[in-house]
């Protein structure tokens, strides 16, 4: 009888733990449209705190307190510091005086993806058919245009031709034209 009933506490604290860290995820995502995953890092921070604090004082309350304080300052040091800070499209070429690399904008279309598709099945990604079933039907504008995928699950999006200029003394790609809706079978139109 005391496995099975280890078996249950067991199971519920780790339910317990997989629902904090996908509320914290979901609610991470849902306020700040951030795609963080370093909650989970928190997550374990406060534990190994409350730990050590447990350890050397004996307190249960003081160790709790302890490990709640720390991950809830370094949250907010990590929000102020950098979350806020992420640069929008605009924002990035003028403090940086550059456009993003194409890598950049790839990287925020892969997460700006997932991130529609489990929003639309209300985060839970246990059900992996129907999560992938998701990620395919998803379709947004990106600051770089329309994003989707086609019929073989390949991203759909505009492609900027560009060509290498010296503006203000500096080589950089500058956009001569944009061709839409560009997949993996993409023909130029014929002239």
């Amino acid at each position: 009888m005391s496995f099975w009933l280890f078996q249950l506490l067991n199971g519920l604290s780790f339910g317990m733990l997989l629902f904090l860290l996908a509320a914290g995820l979901s609610l991470i995502f849902g306020l700040m449209r951030i795609l963080n995953l370093a909650h989970g890092s928190y997550y374990l921070l406060g534990a190994y705190v409350a730990l050590s604090v447990v350890e050397s004082t004996g307190s249960l309350v003081v160790a709790t307190l302890a490990g709640i304080v720390t991950v809830v300052g370094l949250g907010v040091v990590m929000e102020r510091a950098f979350l806020r800070r992420l640069p929008r499209h605009e924002a990035f070429a003028k403090k940086y005086r550059k456009e993003p690399v194409y890598n950049n904008h790839l990287g925020y279309l892969a997460g700006k993806a997932a991130g529609e598709a489990l929003k639309a099945i209300g985060g839970n990604v246990e059900d992996q058919a129907r999560f992938l079933e998701a990620l395919r039907k998803v379709r947004f504008e990106a600051p770089g245009g329309a994003f989707r995928f086609d019929d073989k699950q390949n991203a759909v999006i505009p492609t900027y031709l560009r060509r290498v200029e010296k503006v203000g003394g500096k080589l950089q790609n500058t956009v001569f034209d944009v061709v839409r809706d560009v997949d993996q079978f993409w023909k130029p139109p014929k002239r």
